[in-house]
């Protein structure tokens, strides 16, 4: 497949998967409304994410070795830390302050911690210099924020 239609093919996949973050927030509300509040219902989200990802990677025979899981440094489980935090978080603010602010804050903090790892090259192999696009990009997202908080949201 010609790069250009991997690139375009990710970007349409992140696309996607932003939306059903949208989704996910008021979804996993309703969850904890009903199972006790937003740590039972963060932990129901990941157990069930836990046994769809594995069975699917039985099904796929792409069951990591205890050798592969041992070797891993310690820092690297980090992200199933993050993960759980930002559904934890998602699940308690989106009754309060809805899924359209909740989401375009999101963005905010994602665009602005993303412009922070490309700048200093974070565990990436190269690093991306933050020119003025960059930066307005990030004002004009911030000014959206604004939009939705004075929208009554």
């Amino acid at each position: 497949m010609p790069m250009m239609s991997v690139k375009i093919l990710s970007m349409l996949a992140a696309l996607l998967a932003g939306s059903m973050i949208a989704f996910q927030a008021p979804i996993n509300a309703r969850l904890g409304g009903i199972m006790g509040g937003p740590l039972v219902a963060t932990f129901c989200s990941f157990a069930v994410g836990t046994v769809v990802l594995g069975g699917l990677l039985v099904a796929t025979g792409n069951v990591p070795r205890l050798g592969e899981v041992s070797a891993t440094a310690p820092w690297m489980w980090l992200g199933g830390v993050l993960g759980a935090v930002f559904v934890f978080v998602s699940i308690s603010v989106v009754p309060v302050i809805g899924a359209a602010l909740m989401i375009a804050l999101f963005v905010a903090g994602q665009l602005a911690g993303a412009l922070i790892i490309d700048k200093t090259g974070f565990l990436l192999p190269m690093h991306i210099d933050i020119g003025w696009e960059r930066i307005a990009a990030l004002v004009l997202i911030l000014c959206g924020v604004v939009l939705f908080t004075r929208s009554g949201a």
